[in-house]
């Protein structure tokens, strides 16, 4: 019984009042029955095998992560809310980056995938907000290497106090709630970055209630909220993030879209993987070019020379989470 008060407590926090009411969804004895089909757990969904790669349909060229478009939430310095030319784009909404189209001021989307990186943005005056290093993990076995400044666990940025330190980021990829084809990146970081814990409180403890279900199974709104910088008395916008609890007696997605969920939700882990495969190799060129004696076949086979041919002094660092939060996607 404290068990199901505590998940009552967790997912009550992390929720609108929207759909049932969440201590009677988490007292319905139904509720564990609830999605089982699926045959992959929350945390085995996010990380265990893609299957077979979705046939993108184009030959001699595939789709990467960077192509998905992002839902991009407008500021008042937004180049788009500044020029008129975009007269449907206001301050304090979400847009689509890649059309430049209005999305409104809240959607209700699905998980596909969630992780945690890093990015470290240039100098103010110094590159229009442009990133200066990036590293796509965080608190990877394999220890976390940045673009630039090589590992992370001994970066000089990787500091509180640093001036323009680097910045932790939780990355999204979602689809909208009945499209599992409209997918969108979102990217939480600096005022947003606190939504990522709200949401993984959320979909855990959902996930604790329905075994073998993966995140896409559960809707979460995505909205704006307004907070305000009382040093210039300036207000801004920030992401909310709200898990719906699942309504009783409701499929969690329509039997018709299980199967071509399930394909959206491989083909994006494919990209993901790529990805970071895609960092290992630009790191092992880099240590290759700074000592030709040194192969790039692989980044598995750098030795910690190899990484101080290019400035890295070690991996072996303590990579534990400092806060001792357990990650799960």
């Amino acid at each position: 019984m404290a068990k199901k008060n505590e998940d009552a407590q967790v997912l009550k926090d992390a929720t609108n009042e929207t759909g049932a009411p969440v201590t009677e969804f988490l007292k319905d004895e139904k509720a564990d029955s609830f999605g089982s089909e699926f045959g992959a757990s929350l945390t085995a969904g996010l990380d265990g095998e893609s299957g077979d790669d979705m046939d993108f349909g184009l030959e001699g060229g595939e789709m990467n992560l960077s192509q998905i478009p992002i839902l991009k939430l407008t500021q008042a310095m937004t180049p788009e809310v500044q020029d008129r030319e975009y007269k449907d784009i206001y301050a304090g909404m979400f847009m689509n980056d890649s059309t430049k189209t209005p999305v409104g001021e809240s959607l209700v989307v699905r998980v596909m995938r969630a992780w945690r990186c890093r990015a470290k943005f240039a100098p103010r005056g110094e590159g229009n907000n442009s990133i200066e290093c990036t590293c796509p993990t965080y608190n990877s076995p394999e220890g976390d290497i940045g673009s630039e400044h090589g590992a992370c666990a001994k970066c000089i940025y990787n500091n509180f106090d640093a001036p323009e330190r680097c910045q932790l980021q939780y990355h999204m990829v979602v689809a909208t709630e009945n499209d599992p084809h409209e997918l969108f990146r979102i990217i939480l970081s600096k005022t947003s970055y606190k939504a990522s814990k709200k949401l993984e409180n959320g979909l855990r403890a959902l996930g604790s209630r329905f075994r073998n279900t993966p995140s896409f199974a559960f809707k979460v709104k995505i909205s704006v909220g307004e907070e305000t910088n009382t040093k210039i008395n300036s207000k801004y916008y920030v992401y909310k993030v709200d898990v719906v609890p699942p309504v009783p007696g409701e499929a969690l997605i329509p039997d018709e879209l299980k199967d071509e969920f399930m394909e959206s939700f491989k083909e994006v882990k494919r990209l993901r993987d790529n990805s970071v495969d895609y960092h290992k190799r630009m790191l092992a060129n880099k240590a290759a070019s700074e000592n030709p004696e040194i192969s790039n076949d692989s980044f598995s086979g750098m030795t910690t020379d190899v990484l101080n041919s290019f400035g890295i002094e070690d991996v072996d660092a303590d990579h534990s989470d400092p806060k001792g939060e357990n990650i799960p996607f």
